[in-house]
């Protein structure tokens, strides 16, 4: 149709063919997409601060190479970094997990897992999905002598909506919790800005690290080998799951600040436990898709 009325135009009036091409012309091409797939981005390492105490030695599995999905959302001025749900579970003498977490609708969507195990043979994650797609290893940390393994895995543009997520272990486990964490407005390149971890084998568990300028949000979590744990929650802090049900066998704990900014970048998160049993505490510094 838009071919005819073309022709037409042009045969009647030719010295209005740049006119009429404008009102009728075919629709541009549109661009071919962009084939860099998946952006890369190294996030640096930062080792806790030590409280004094001893450190354990450690047989440590910490990958701090992220692979990202590389769609930068769209920006429409400032956009903060928005908690979305939060999802929890455990399990005993098991070697997988799964359960069910909400994705919301808002842009620019980032999903976290947190697994920890506690057994002697320290079993390792193998692998980590949302529904069927799987997610990207970013942190772990294992304590030769703790019996803990602590692992963040984490996925960028995760769909809307309700799915499995579920992990597997290398072996069986003691003790298993994990945790899934939704947040909103995120980066969906170059999410993860700064990351650090931290083991003692006695004392109150504690992290210490500094963000990096482009960061305006932090999540942190720790796990003891046996005891209660909580949160001493500072500024701007909040505890978004507690993992307390599994007896003597593990526990874990997960904060998040909601504001960083150039005065509070030196970041501290504190917790309490009922034994002072090993323990180890992981966290990292994440930017917003809108700075």
């Amino acid at each position: 149709m838009r071919r005819a009325v073309l022709v037409a135009c042009l045969a009647a009036v030719a010295s209005a063919a740049v006119a009429c091409t404008a009102i009728v012309g075919f629709p541009a091409v549109p661009a071919a997409p962009d084939a860099g797939g998946e952006g890369t981005r190294t996030s640096a390492s930062a080792s806790g601060e030590s409280s004094g105490s001893s450190r354990a030695s450690t047989t440590t599995r910490a990958t701090t190479s992220t692979t990202l999905g590389s769609s930068a959302g769209s920006c429409k001025g400032s956009s903060p970094i928005l908690f979305d749900s939060a999802t929890q579970a455990t399990g005993l003498s098991v070697s997988s997990l799964s359960w069910s977490h909400t994705v919301g609708h808002a842009d620019d969507r980032a999903l976290f897992v947190i697994v920890s195990a506690r057994d002697p043979s320290l079993p390792t994650v193998t692998g980590v999905t949302y529904g069927p797609t799987a997610l990207t290893h970013v942190r772990s940390l294992a304590p030769g002598g703790g019996n803990l393994d602590l692992e963040i895995w984490m996925l960028a543009a995760p769909p809307s909506g309700t799915a499995a997520v579920a992990f597997t272990l290398s072996g069986q486990a003691t003790g298993v919790s994990g945790a899934a964490l939704s947040y909103t407005g995120v980066a969906q390149e170059g999410t993860v800005d700064e990351s650090a971890d931290d083991t003692e084998m006695s004392g109150a568990p504690s992290l210490r690290w500094s963000a990096g300028a482009s960061a305006t949000r932090a999540l942190a979590v720790a796990t003891t080998q046996a005891g209660g744990i909580q949160a001493t929650l500072g500024a701007n802090q909040t505890s978004r799951y507690d993992v307390s049900d599994m007896g003597p066998w593990e526990t874990q704990s997960g904060v998040d600040q909601s504001s960083i900014t150039a005065s509070t970048r030196n970041l501290a998160f504190n917790w309490t436990t009922t034994n002072p049993d090993p323990w180890i505490t992981m966290g990292f510094s994440f930017v917003p898709a809108c700075p």
